[in-house]
């Protein structure tokens, strides 16, 4: 792992993961982390021929990915780019709160998230070049997304105004006998933005804090079984 005059970046962060970047306590995909040596240099001691792929994430830097899944062992030289700082303010819904919500940007590449102050504003100096959106995740108290090109002009900011979030609920049940099927795993995914839950005693599951049409105009939903 490089900077832009090929000195070696010592502590980035480099995750492995095997399903996507989901963040979900128990339902969470499998995640190794690891970080690079005073060299630069990065290891991880185990992988699998099935479609892993890895995020690098270091201070002061734009996060970096392979433009394709690898599979395997990976080598070569990584030149990460400086991070472009941006700030802004999340709008909350009115009667609401936005000092739960977090932020990140998403663009060529993805930043982690960032929490919001209480006063609604955020700041990260890690973002990449570019056309981006700048997302804001407040749970069932909203979710907002802006458009932006980095850097933005000096003096500017971001204003993400959360919009109203929508709310999927059902029921798993046997397709043969009717019966509930507790435990089971629901995923839905529009993009890059996951929510996961599981089905309660009686089959009943409830995905809250959902991105509205336009932000997200396609979702896939899928349920997995317990064994």
């Amino acid at each position: 792992m490089l900077d832009p005059s090929g000195a070696p970046v010592a502590g980035a962060e480099v995750v492995l993961l095997t399903e996507g970047d989901r963040d979900d306590s128990e339902l969470a995909a499998a995640v190794t982390r690891t970080q690079t040596g005073a060299d630069g240099s990065f290891r991880f001691e185990a992988n699998s021929p099935g479609g892993r792929r890895f995020a690098v994430l270091a201070r002061g830097f734009a996060p970096w990915s392979p433009s394709e899944g690898r599979s395997g062992a990976f080598s070569g030289r990584i030149t990460l780019s400086p991070g472009i700082a941006v700030a802004g303010r999340v709008k909350p819904l009115a009667g609401k709160s936005a000092a739960d919500a977090v932020v990140r940007v998403e663009g060529a590449s993805v930043t982690r998230w960032v929490a919001v102050s209480e006063d609604g504003s955020f700041a990260m100096s890690d973002a990449p070049r570019g056309k981006v959106s700048l997302v804001a995740d407040a749970g069932d108290a909203g979710w907002g997304e802006a458009a932006a090109v980095l850097p933005l002009p000096e003096g500017r900011s971001v204003t993400i105004a959360l919009a109203a979030p929508a709310i999927l609920e059902g029921r798993v049940v046997d397709a043969k006998s009717g019966r509930a099927i507790p435990r089971a795993k629901i995923e839905t995914q529009s993009g890059l933005f996951v929510r996961t839950a599981r089905s309660g005693p009686d089959g009943r599951y409830r995905l809250g804090g959902l991105p509205r049409a336009p932000s997200a105009s396609r979702w896939t939903s899928f349920a997995t079984f317990p064994s």
